[in-house]
């Protein structure tokens, strides 16, 4: 099988969707993507009317997100990692979001005292300059939209940083933030050795076991089973309750935010992280002795400018922080890239 066969073949596993006629599969229709926009948009809408309705719901928010990481969220990563086919250019795409992501981190810290910030919503806007909206919901839909399969399938390797990050980071991170905030510790928030210990107890933490078992799999070589998951009914719910979760985090009438922190946030977002990129990609065709495919560099550009991902909404609700700030500094960052950023994207790549 060729690399591009393998692309498009895990291209498809990574969106969820296969379909077989006279035994060959099919291309994956684009309507799929617009019916996973709706899955977002309505969830969150709901979310939001809910919140106005009934107030804030922050013990509903953690059921529905633990429900997601105990039961759907460990068999989708478990399976689509499973499937997972690396070449050497491919394998710097996780190393690079990393990169990425642990760079958003490091400017998040640089400008939070100078902004004012302490306490739980320091520890929010670091978490939230760091991680990106690099998976279907967004950036991975745009790759495809733009690149097609190809593009799809790299944005699913380049995403593969993000449970080991999440749940080796960011997690003990956010415990330790919570905890010194309860206690008046004024640290910096850096997790003690029994944050992460507590942390691989918790049932948090399955996602991560499911991906650590899936590469054992795959670097033993036990083929994964040429089953056709269906798992677009584990995916369905999984994503709509994330985004049920921000909606009950939004409140349209306290936008709680000064000028100046979006402001700050949208550079750290839209040109900082971008100009790490650019650096990471030089320093990629450096070591490898050559330029990087075409595909390879749009797919790094586009993920490059990815706004705050669902993810920090989830951390600040799993372990209470002020998942109000979280939600609200969500939502004026997409508005922001949907309005001013996608446009600029769109016409550089000829959407």
């Amino acid at each position: 099988m060729s690399d591009t066969c393998s692309v498009n073949r895990f291209a498809r596993r990574i969106l969820l969707y296969r379909r077989t006629w006279r035994g060959d599969e099919t291309c994956v229709s684009p309507t799929l993507l617009i019916l996973f926009q709706l899955v977002i948009l309505v969830p969150f809408v709901a979310g939001t009317l809910s919140r106005r309705r009934l107030g804030p719901q922050p013990e509903f928010s953690r059921r529905l997100v633990r429900m997601n990481l105990i039961a759907f969220e460990p068999l989708i990563v478990f399976w689509a990692t499973w499937g997972l086919r690396l070449d050497r250019e491919q394998i710097f795409l996780p190393i690079v979001g990393f990169a990425i992501v642990a760079a958003g981190f490091f400017f998040g810290r640089i400008f939070a005292p100078l902004l004012g910030l302490s306490g739980k919503r320091r520890a929010v806007y670091l978490i939230s300059a760091s991680l990106g909206n690099h998976g279907f919901t967004l950036c991975a839909s745009l790759c495809y939209l733009w690149l097609g399969e190809e593009g799809l399938g790299l944005a699913a390797i380049f995403t593969f940083y993000f449970t080991p990050y999440v749940f080796l980071v960011i997690f003990p991170y956010a415990h330790s933030a919570a905890r010194d905030s309860a206690t008046g510790d004024t640290g910096s928030g850096a997790p003690r050795p029994m944050d992460f210990l507590r942390g691989f107890l918790s049932w948090n933490y399955l996602p991560l076991y499911a991906t650590l078992l899936a590469l054992l799999l795959l670097f033993t070589g036990v083929e994964r089973p040429a089953w056709d998951l269906p798992v677009v009914v584990l995916l369905v719910p999984t994503v709509a309750a994330y985004y049920l979760t921000l909606g009950l985090s939004f409140d349209s009438r306290d936008l709680n935010l000064r000028a100046l922190e979006v402001g700050v946030f949208a550079v750290i977002k839209f040109m900082l992280v971008p100009a790490f990129t650019a650096l990471c990609i030089t320093l990629v065709e450096a070591t490898i002795g050559a330029a990087l495919s075409p595909a390879v560099r749009q797919v790094l550009w586009i993920m490059s400018f990815a706004p705050a991902a669902t993810y920090s909404v989830v951390a600040a609700v799993l372990y209470d922080l002020d998942q109000d700030y979280a939600g609200n500094l969500f939502v004026t960052n997409v508005l922001i890239f949907l309005f001013l950023v996608l446009p600029c994207l769109a016409f550089q790549f000829g959407a």
